[in-house]
């Protein structure tokens, strides 16, 4: 019976069959990463967007795309097509945080979108807060207590 065979004896059986089948060249795959730029200079954060669960996500994005397109063209690299220059994240129960991270094609246009989306009205109950991505930063490295020199 050779279904009562041992296990090694099956493993065996099993590489002969593939034997031919792998390579021995080895693999050294080559990303595609965008250049890498340590300037945030044309990213800016937008804060003060609706909080909206997983059904509402898809449309929102929709929405806040469209708007933060019309200041300019949003940042895009050859090779990643899922990368659309724009992210909103969400909390761990799926609905968004109320900010987003848009990174556009110049540093002229996120100095603009700062200038004309900072205090735009979204709803009856969003105005946008538009901040530089370097400045967002700096204030997340603000103590919580204030320390006077």
């Amino acid at each position: 019976m050779a279904e009562d065979s041992n296990p090694q004896d099956q493993l065996a059986a099993e590489a002969a069959a593939l034997d031919g089948y792998f390579s021995d060249t080895p693999l050294e795959p080559e990303p595609n990463y965008p250049p890498l730029d340590e300037q945030f200079n044309r990213c800016v954060v937008i804060s003060n967007l609706p909080k909206v669960n997983e059904a509402k996500y898809e449309k929102l994005t929709k929405v806040v795309t469209k708007l933060v397109g019309r200041v300019g063209a949003l940042a895009a690299y050859d090779g990643v097509p899922d990368y659309a220059g724009f992210l909103m994240p969400k909390g761990a129960d799926g609905a968004t945080t109320g900010c987003a991270f848009v990174e556009y094609a110049s540093v002229g246009e996120a100095k603009k979108a700062v200038e004309v989306l900072n205090e735009y009205k979204f709803d009856k109950n969003h105005v946008l807060r538009v901040t530089p991505y370097e400045r967002a930063r700096q204030l997340a490295d603000t103590p919580e207590e204030y320390k006077a020199p």
